[in-house]
């Protein structure tokens, strides 16, 4: 009974609660939602299917993201391959670690044990129910962790004045490598941190011991990267691995275009700003502008250096640099732990400090600012069969029992495959922003060969001859809703399919249209 009572009262116990209550709210992945109908998810969630079933990413499913995050939506496979149960696991499990790593970088600087709970719930709700959280189930929130990690291992060296030590700079490693083979410009994060940790070694003299210390941070680089190396080597896949983590990414990735229409340069530099700083991002700016003031106050120069580095370096690369999207900005809430001591100290100024009134109370605003601030919860509580993807699905069902070969045009998946109970008959499942036409070229190609029986997409297709006509028809919702700059209307020379069913959905913003396109015949 003392050690049930002992976990039960540990910070572990509460960043896990914590993470449980914040992700069950937030994440379409959860139960409380019928599915999650975001594309990045379910493209990784298909790709890691494909990955047990002998596929392999670049060569047989194409995405841009690496191999590392298809490898962990494989595991949520493995945990459930018929809902998103696994990838809800997956997630609770991310923010536990990325929770107690940052109460661990807390107690570096200040005791807190006694306020962990409230800290744990804090840090929690401004995290995952900001803007930057999104749908649930992103590269960028999964590899929280690791960002978490490189953050407490620059903060316990300057703090104590002490190298990391060798288990450490392996861990540290393993976090380097795991980021790089996800998604490699989120690096830029620990390029600071690690420039810091050498410059502090060299003036506290212990520049020599962090040099034989790096061999252990090279050893978990190593131990990431030569078993992908081996997978795509064994497999034949090399060149695709080369061809599509690294090369496209470098030079065909298209940022998205914003829907803005910019009057001149500084209007569209303001827009990237405010992609981050939105209102509903507040608490954990909040928390990152706590930890530099903390810093300050503390006279950490050199940490107050790294963070602020980090957090410039890291904007720059994937708001200017790559695209202004709301959830690239969740890895600089590992900047967020620091900022969490000033509360630790606030909260020792209570005279009376009644924890079981305290926590409770906490769980009780946490659910309510979770459900407020989330943008997910128009999902939440829908009946599945309510959903376009449920609705689509029973519609294919019911012309055809057998395995059918299923295309999503132009599109990311948005769950059909997964509603389907199919995989994909193409490397090129669903269309990603490249700037090269192979995705398109190739699911063009299916289409006029007719080699998929039923083809799902948020477009509208006909025979070329039927153009006009098609137009005409789709004319106010063009002018409405296309802005005039994306087309709408895709036409094929012999097009050999016939419209059977479309339905809409709230997405986001605004309603899409999605149409189930059969083979005639």
């Amino acid at each position: 009974m003392k050690k049930v009572l002992s976990v039960l009262n540990s910070a572990k116990f509460y960043c896990l609660l914590a993470a449980i209550v914040t992700i069950t709210i937030c994440s379409k992945s959860s139960f409380l939602y019928p599915l999650n109908d975001w594309g990045d998810t379910n493209c990784y969630f298909i790709i890691g299917k494909g990955i047990l079933k002998g596929l392999v990413p670049y060569r047989d499913l194409y995405d841009q993201k690496g191999l590392i995050i298809f490898l962990i939506y494989s595991i949520a496979n493995l945990i459930s391959s018929s809902s998103y149960f696994g990838v809800y696991i997956i997630e609770i499990i991310a923010a536990f670690l990325f929770l107690y790593i940052s109460l661990k970088t807390v107690s570096l600087f200040i005791e807190s044990d006694r306020y962990s709970f409230v800290l744990a719930f804090i840090l929690a709700v401004s995290v995952y129910s900001s803007a930057s959280f999104c749908h649930g189930g992103s590269a960028e929130e999964l590899l929280l962790p690791a960002f978490a990690y490189g953050i407490y291992i620059i903060c316990q060296q300057i703090e104590y004045k002490s190298v990391p030590t060798n288990m450490q700079m392996l861990i540290f490693g393993l976090c380097a490598g795991i980021i790089f083979f996800s998604k490699y410009t989120l690096c830029a994060m620990y390029i600071p941190i690690i420039i810091v940790m050498i410059i502090d070694a060299y003036i506290n003299k212990s520049f020599a011991l962090l040099m034989k210390r790096t061999l252990f941070f090279i050893l978990g680089c190593l131990i990431i990267t030569i078993p992908i190396i081996l997978y795509f080597a064994l497999n034949g896949a090399l060149y695709d691995f080369y061809n599509g983590y690294f090369y496209n990414n470098i030079f065909h990735y298209a940022p998205e275009e914003p829907t803005n229409h910019f009057s001149n340069a500084f209007a569209e530099f303001l827009f990237h700003i405010q992609v981050f700083f939105r209102k509903r991002n507040i608490l954990p700016i909040l928390l990152i502008g706590l930890s530099f003031i903390w810093l300050t106050l503390k006279k950490h120069y050199m940490l107050l250096t790294c963070h602020i580095l980090s957090f410039v370096l890291l904007f720059y690369i994937e708001f200017f640099v790559a695209s202004p999207i709301k959830y690239y900005g969740i890895p600089l809430y590992s900047l967020c732990a620091v900022g969490l001591c000033i509360i630790a100290k606030l909260l020792g100024k209570i005279q009376i400090y009644k924890p079981a009134i305290v926590n409770t109370a906490v769980i009780l605003i946490s659910i309510v600012i979770s459900y407020a601030f989330t943008d997910n919860r128009y999902l939440m509580f829908t009946d599945i069969t309510e959903t376009p993807q449920y609705i689509l699905a029973e519609d294919i069902r019911s012309c055809d029992s057998d395995d059918i070969n299923l295309l999503v045009y132009d599109t990311l998946d948005e769950g059909f495959y997964q509603a389907c109970d199919t995989m994909p008959m193409n490397r090129a499942f669903i269309q990603t922003n490249l700037t090269s036409s192979f995705l398109k070229d190739e699911q063009n190609e299916l289409i006029n060969e007719q080699l998929a029986d039923y083809i799902i997409t948020k477009k509208y297709l006909c025979d070329t001859s039927d153009y006009e006509k098609a137009y005409e028809e789709n004319k106010d919702y063009i002018d409405k809703y296309r802005y005039g700059n994306k087309t709408y209307i895709v036409c094929f020379d012999d097009f050999g399919y016939e419209l059977v069913d479309q339905t809409d959905a709230y997405f986001e913003t605004s309603y899409n249209i999605y149409k189930l396109y059969k083979k005639k015949g």
